[in-house]
């Protein structure tokens, strides 16, 4: 076949896919239809056999991202810890991806113990956390309901040299609102408005909630204020929260 009608064919059928992806695809397939059908009880044995069976010859920092990431959303937590556990026994590297998809995942349950306990692995490899990272770990403090951990956690990530983004401050921002630790929320505030971060409408709304919940509506007009000034949108629940706030100021 000649090179141009090589081109043409492959112009028809799309590109051509590595070949060893389709196989690490499967691979990865197998793996997640196993921790499907071991979603009442998770033996650890079962879950190393699986892997060693699986992936006899190892696999590759891209595969384990995508294994990892793929039972964090569709296995269960339980199955993915042992999954990191077989890599370590291994000596394959975790790297900040792998330990950033595992965390989110505990986020998404609560399952804080675990997450911190990640986190804490993370630093004493002494690797570099980021804002995904501290997100999600202070995210699973929240939804375990351990609102003074999650706090705990904030300022210790505040007195790193990571770049923390508007997600990981709207999220201690709200945090503070659950607690009633409405001073901290401005502090949070104050920081992030003196960083480089451009503050967006998640952060007003979580501080001005905080605001309103603590009974300092002077604060939270201000705050309402600054948002019409740079020409953020408000959303229903804040534009109510505003016109309780007007009504209980004046």
């Amino acid at each position: 076949m000649s090179g141009e009608m090589q081109r043409c064919v492959t112009a028809r059928q799309g590109p051509v896919r590595d070949p060893h992806l389709k196989v690490e695809d499967a691979k990865i397939e197998t793996v997640l239809k196993t921790s499907r059908s071991l979603r009442e009880a998770v033996p650890a044995d079962a879950v190393f056999a699986t892997l060693d069976q699986v992936f006899p010859d190892g696999l590759d920092a891209f595969t384990t991202t995508r294994l990892l990431s793929g039972l964090a959303k569709k296995g269960t937590l339980e199955f993915t810890l042992f999954a990191m556990s077989w890599h370590q026994m291994n000596r394959y590297e975790l790297n900040l991806y792998h330990y950033n998809a595992v965390i989110d995942a505990c986020a998404k349950i609560g399952a804080w113990t675990n997450a911190l306990q990640l986190f804490s692995e993370m630093k004493q490899k002494r690797m570099e956390c980021d804002a995904v990272t501290f997100s999600a770990a202070i995210g699973a403090c929240d939804q375990g309901g351990q609102w003074k951990t999650a706090l705990q956690l904030f300022g210790v990530i505040a007195q790193s040299t990571a770049k923390l983004d508007t997600i990981t401050f709207s999220t201690a921002i709200s945090v503070c609102e659950k607690v009633g630790e409405w001073q901290t929320a401005l502090d949070f505030f104050r920081v992030l408005a003196q960083s480089k971060v451009e503050l967006d409408t998640v952060v007003f709304n979580a501080t001005i909630s905080a605001c309103g919940k603590a009974g300092d509506w002077n604060k939270a007009l201000q705050l309402v204020d600054v948002m019409m000034q740079r020409n953020l949108e408000m959303d229903t629940i804040m534009l109510s929260a505003a016109i309780s706030a007007y009504g209980k100021a004046g």
